[in-house]
């Protein structure tokens, strides 16, 4: 169980903090029987209210030296590019990136689109906004945990990454 204060990776939300734990009052379609997390995501204004008992997807940040070993494993991390145009498979292979919910393959993820996009580039071709999204929300999700891990401003955390994917 979560406490008041912990910064969790919530589904496909990703980062939030658990704002309050216990039971809701005022909101009539809670079961007054349930406990409840309230969450505040990261990047958003919006609150979450999720019962802790749920099988949602959730699991605490990254340490800050989990984070540290990651920044330096960035390199190392790759994936073989997905060519296709059937979008259901492409929509598929990036999805199974997404969904074990890993900094690790957020960062296949982004290196797999980035290196799909040269290739396409150096042919006269251009990114399709599929796989622009789908690294869009990588980034997202990728810099918003490290960011909360190693207490640093978002976009300092996104220079450094990309330094790291730059250098491979």
């Amino acid at each position: 169980m979560f406490a008041e204060g912990d910064w969790i990776v919530y589904s496909s939300t990703g980062v939030c903090q658990v704002s309050a734990v216990g039971r809701l009052q005022g909101i009539p379609a809670a079961d007054r029987e349930k406990v409840y997390y309230t969450l505040e995501p990261y990047r958003s204004r919006e609150i979450i209210y999720i019962p802790v008992d749920s099988s949602v997807f959730m699991r605490p940040v990254i340490s800050r030296q989990q984070a540290e070993a990651l920044l330096k494993k960035v390199p190392e991390l790759d994936a073989p590019v997905c060519i296709t145009r059937d979008l259901k498979r492409l929509r598929d292979y990036y999805g199974n990136f997404l969904k074990t919910h890993t900094c690790e393959d957020l960062v296949r993820l982004i290196r797999s689109v980035r290196e799909k996009s040269r290739k396409l580039e150096a042919r006269g071709g251009h990114p399709r906004k599929i796989d622009q999204d789908y690294q869009k929300r990588a980034e997202e999700l990728l810099y918003t945990e490290l960011s909360t891990a190693l207490h640093q401003p978002y976009d300092l955390v996104a220079r450094q990454v990309e330094r790291q994917i730059g250098n491979t």
